[in-house]
């Protein structure tokens, strides 16, 4: 349960508004204690999931919780906080004011760090819940982390589907070189399916490798991202709204999930 986790909560200070190790002023990066941080194939490798408040980082105390996940390299994984939408998005209280109005999300691996997605947006009552980190590798070595484009999920032309990328600094993140929109759904219609017993809007994150791990062995779960489905297969499942799309989004996302394993 969220609610049971320790939140541990610290300034995370940037000097400039990049992901390079360098420009950390006390951040030690996301390790295994005592293990190679050079990432092998079918071995366990650090992935840091950091839910944030979105701010400027470098210039206030932005607070945050960070939980390390250690999946298999080059296995089709998610992460999940377990009561999330809950604890984040309908609590009053807690957690839930500490990060609002932007519930943001960045991840870590070793010395390098994704740009931030806005999960939760308070304003526009709008949850942007496809989050697919893809991690890049050379040689075992962490070279970046980029976001999957989300917006398959509701077609690049609908109006679901809007920048969602942000700097460190707060500022949108739109002249990069990877994907930087998202789908969303409304706050509404994730609080229907959450009262239904649906955990589909909790935050999710899969990970998929790309490139060569420490043996030199090419890593082929980039592959199994959801962009590298054809679109009509994934957005035919999500077309209708409310509880029955949503319930279709994690029924799906199983489904993938299952034949990948």
């Amino acid at each position: 349960m969220l609610s049971q986790l320790s939140v541990l909560l610290l300034t995370y200070l940037l000097t400039l508004p990049s992901r390079t190790a360098s420009q950390l002023s006390i951040w030690q990066g996301c390790v295994i204690p005592n293990i190679s941080p050079l990432v092998q194939r079918g071995a366990k490798t650090p992935i840091c999931v950091v839910v944030s408040s979105g701010n400027d980082w470098g210039t206030v105390e932005v607070p945050y919780a960070r939980w390390l996940w250690t999946p298999i390299a080059d296995q089709f994984s998610f992460f999940t906080l377990t009561d999330s939408y809950s604890e984040f998005v309908q609590s009053t209280a807690g957690n839930s004011a500490l990060f609002q109005p932007f519930v943001s999300l960045h991840v870590e691996s070793n010395t390098t760090l994704s740009f931030i997605r806005r999960w939760y947006d308070q304003d526009q009552g709008r949850i942007f819940p496809y989050l697919t980190a893809v991690v890049n590798v050379r040689e075992g070595i962490v070279q970046g982390i980029a976001w999957d484009d989300a917006c398959l999920f509701c077609s690049p032309s609908s109006t679901r589907c809007m920048e969602n990328t942000y700097n460190f600094n707060g500022t949108e993140a739109t002249n990069i070189s990877e994907p930087t929109k998202g789908c969303w759904v409304t706050k509404e219609e994730c609080d229907k399916a959450h009262a239904a017993g649906e955990q589909v809007c909790d935050i999710k994150v899969y990970a998929v490798w790309s490139g060569t791990d420490s043996n030199g062995v090419a890593f082929t779960s980039f592959g199994y991202r959801f962009s590298a489905f054809p679109t009509d297969q994934v957005t035919n499942a999500f077309r209708d709204l409310a509880a029955d799309y949503l319930n279709s989004v994690g029924k799906t996302l199983e489904n993938v999930t299952n034949t990948v394993t």
